[in-house]
């Protein structure tokens, strides 16, 4: 204690703050050092089976079910794709206008809304292992087909 008292008489301020900073430094590494090794991060994914967490029934049952969802969502696209072709191959401004107005065809907004509620169910969907792939690309086009009913033509000849 001694020791201190006269090590403390020649010292500047900076000094002490410097070693007082460096100690709580250390003692905040030791801390982490000690809190880190407890904690331990699970990631599971949900909506991707693989054939570890589930048995080849199930896998079986999924990729069958993921099939018919799949067909059925881009039934309904197909769907609203004629429909929208029937407008634009309408003639006159006349056919066109009955076309819109019978129902049969949505508005763009209308459009991009119903693409959004297909991306949606989807999105969905618990997805096979081998088909992840091509549900993400299915996701990303369906992305693309609501930028498109929302904002008009593509921007770009590439999205074309």
């Amino acid at each position: 204690m001694i020791l201190l008292i006269q090590f403390d008489k020649y010292m500047s301020k900076n000094a002490k703050i410097l070693i007082g900073l460096i100690c709580l430094a250390l003692l905040m590494v030791i801390y982490l050092i000690f809190s880190s090794r407890s904690i331990s991060v699970v990631e599971e994914n949900k909506n991707t089976a693989t054939p570890a967490n589930v048995d080849q029934a199930d896998l079986s049952l999924m990729k069958d079910e993921y099939e018919a969802n799949t067909k059925d969502i881009f039934a309904e696209l197909e769907n609203i794709y004629n429909s929208v072709g029937k407008t634009k191959s309408a003639t006159s401004a006349e056919e066109q206008a009955i076309a819109t107005s019978s129902g049969s065809v949505p508005s763009a907004g209308k459009l991009a809304g119903v693409i959004v509620g297909l991306r949606e169910r989807l999105i969905n969907l618990k997805v096979p292992e081998e088909y992840k792939n091509l549900h993400l690309k299915l996701v990303l086009l369906m992305d693309k087909l609501e930028t498109y009913f929302e904002k008009g033509e593509p921007d770009n000849e590439q999205e074309r």
